[in-house]
């Protein structure tokens, strides 16, 4: 899947440094930009926050283990090299003289603390779970950690690259009782400033362990709830950047040639969880019947524009080890067929169908019009 986002042109060239494009792509170092947001952070803990719009605040303060480069491929990130020496025992070795922002050089012990404060019950971390397998974590020496698994999980490393690995540094969370309205952590920038529901302000990390990285001096995130007001605000000069549908971008980069649209490449995916633990989703046949109903390819036609591909669960499409496109569409329940939807109905119970709540958020702009094309399929 791609993510569209609007630009003013004179700025092409700046965008790349805030998500720290490599130094091939011959960016130009400085300035700053303003980057038109439709939801604020619920939270900055990267580690307690539940809010999907929180990461585009946090993302950009901290680092982990492991992270995805450009060619989707796990490479270090706080970690230098890592070895797995068994298929339940994974030893990473830490890059030397990385500093929290608030000038401390990061420890293993300070990676110890982070994935235990993930994996302890009494802080209700949503991504607990991606630590489930996971026994023991130890210090071997400053610069070296080692998890300890009760089985073999081959995922983990994928898991790591995202907020699971994250490392905060334990005074500042003793000192705040949680991160959630403070950030420190080694990542690019700093968040110097944040006035809830109006805008929060990042400089770059001066002691940032990329030599030459971040490009931006800095990136101020302002808050504008709808998409009307954020368009003219890109017209006005007042935002450099954001994010609309995808079936609007293409017209009004025709029809406004001072905008500019890039696409960028995102490990994520569109979604519906059906809670299977009550009525009426406990029953398969309904999540069978509710899975025949849906069209995906028309979804990713109309709705992102043929930018998406199938996918069969929770890892996206864009990862290297998901199934081939051709075995995906080939899978039970995963092509359109009302024959099939009114047979499972039959059998469920529901020969005249049932109604549900479908819920969705505003904070992509492809969620709204995604549910929309499923309203009308299951109808």
């Amino acid at each position: 899947m791609t993510r569209r986002r609007m630009l003013r042109g004179a700025l092409a060239v700046l965008l790349a440094a805030l998500w720290l494009a490599p130094p091939a792509m011959a960016q130009k170092r400085g300035g700053t930009i303003v980057v038109g947001n439709d939801e604020d952070a619920v939270g900055l803990d990267p580690h307690l926050s539940f809010a999907f719009a929180s990461s585009n605040f946090y993302e950009h303060v901290y680092s982990g283990l492991t992270r995805f480069n450009a060619r989707m491929e796990i490479e270090g990130d706080l970690a230098s090299s890592w070895e797995i020496p068994d298929n339940t025992t994974y030893v990473f070795r830490l890059r030397r003289g990385v500093r929290f922002h608030n000038g401390r050089v990061m420890t293993a012990e300070d990676v110890r603390y982070s994935i235990e404060r993930v994996r302890d019950p009494k802080n209700g971390s949503p991504i607990r779970s991606i630590y489930a397998d996971v026994e023991k974590v130890e210090v071997l020496d400053p610069a070296t950690v080692r998890l300890k698994l009760a089985r073999p999980n081959a995922s983990l490393l994928s898991m790591m690259t995202g907020r699971a690995s994250y490392v905060v540094p334990r005074e500042e969370v003793e000192k705040h009782g949680t991160l959630q309205k403070v950030a420190v952590g080694t990542g690019p920038f700093k968040l110097v400033e944040h006035v809830p529901g109006d805008f929060a302000r990042f400089v770059r990390n001066e002691q940032y362990y990329e030599t030459g990285l971040p490009y931006l001096d800095g990136f101020t995130i302002k808050i504008i709830k709808d998409e009307p007001s954020r368009l003219a605000a890109l017209r006005r000069g007042t935002v450099d950047l954001t994010w609309i549908k995808a079936t609007e971008i293409e017209e009004l980069a025709r029809r406004e040639k001072a905008l500019m649209s890039s696409d960028t490449p995102e490990a994520r995916h569109l979604y519906v969880w059906l809670n299977t633990r009550e009525a009426p989703f406990n029953n398969v046949k309904l999540r069978q019947a509710v899975a025949a109903s849906l069209d995906r390819r028309e979804i990713i036609e109309t709705v992102l524009l043929g930018r998406g591909k199938l996918t069969t669960g929770i890892p996206p499409a864009t990862l290297p080890y998901v199934l081939a496109q051709e075995e995906v569409a080939g899978l039970p329940f995963y092509k359109q067929d009302y024959a099939q939807v009114k047979r499972l109905l039959a059998e469920a119970g529901h020969p005249n169908g049932f109604e549900f709540t479908l819920k969705t958020s505003p904070h992509s702009p492809d969620y709204v019009p995604a549910a929309q094309v499923m309203q009308r399929q299951l109808a």
